[in-house]
């Protein structure tokens, strides 16, 4: 029984106990320990979670199918995460990210609408799609950043208005060097697909990855037979 054996089993204790699985959220609706690991399965919320100060592996381990690291909020439930990262727990693998599900034939509603809340300087990255609403799912982004990621925000068909959708203050953001699986390239950091309502106010889009090819680059927003209102930041100073 070697030292680096004691190590490595401290090491699989101390994952064990951070380990975020189905079984495990749904015992719980307050996470706030500094390090979770997310296990090889989807995650499913079908309650209230909030998330604060922690830092969130996923896809810490290696896996077959990336299908396996979506987590899912259902209609009529909310994630909040205050003061959080969440990222890939691999150097070169992305994580497939949280999908919202909505409810296409009624109004914008937390009680008929999943909701992410992302907020206080949070950070989602190295996923495939941070953050997609399904059906109208609510997402309320504000003053954090979107690192990394090949889609940032993606807004599926809605039929009805987002009345309650607000991206505010926050950072998009293309890192030198790209993105962890170097064989897929930046897409959108927001993309409308037939979608109407949502209010795009003081946020920054930055491209650091200058020295890939343009095509490689990505776009700001992409939107198709979307309506919406972007609003620029407002300098200190300015009128």
């Amino acid at each position: 029984y070697t030292f680096n054996t004691y190590m490595q089993t401290l090491s699989n204790n101390f994952v064990s106990s951070r380990l975020l699985t189905n079984t495990m959220i749904n015992s719980d609706n307050s996470f706030t320990d500094p390090i979770y690991y997310v296990a090889s399965e989807p995650l499913t919320f079908d309650h209230d979670v909030t998330f604060t100060n922690c830092t969130i592996y996923c896809a810490y381990t290696d896996y077959n199918d990336i299908d396996n690291t979506q987590w899912t909020v259902e209609p009529g439930y909310t994630i909040t995460f205050e003061n959080c990262t969440i990222k890939s727990g691999c150097p070169d693998r992305m994580w497939k990210g949280i999908v919202i599900e909505g409810n296409n034939s009624a109004t914008q509603s937390t009680s008929t609408h999943g909701m992410v809340d992302i907020k206080q300087s949070s950070v989602i990255a190295d996923a495939m799609v941070a953050l997609k609403s399904v059906e109208g799912g609510i997402i309320k982004a504000n003053n954090s950043e979107f690192r990394n990621n090949q889609c940032d925000l993606y807004f599926d068909e809605y039929g009805n208005k987002h009345t309650q959708t607000v991206v505010r203050g926050n950072t998009f953001i293309t890192l030198d060097g790209g993105l962890n699986d170097h064989t897929i390239h930046p897409k959108n950091h927001i993309h409308m697909n037939a979608v109407n309502g949502i209010a795009i106010k003081s946020n920054t889009f930055r491209n650091e990855n200058i020295d890939a090819d343009i095509s490689k680059w990505g776009t700001g927003i992409y939107s198709y037979s979307s309506g919406y209102v972007v609003s620029p930041r407002v300098l200190s100073g300015s009128n």
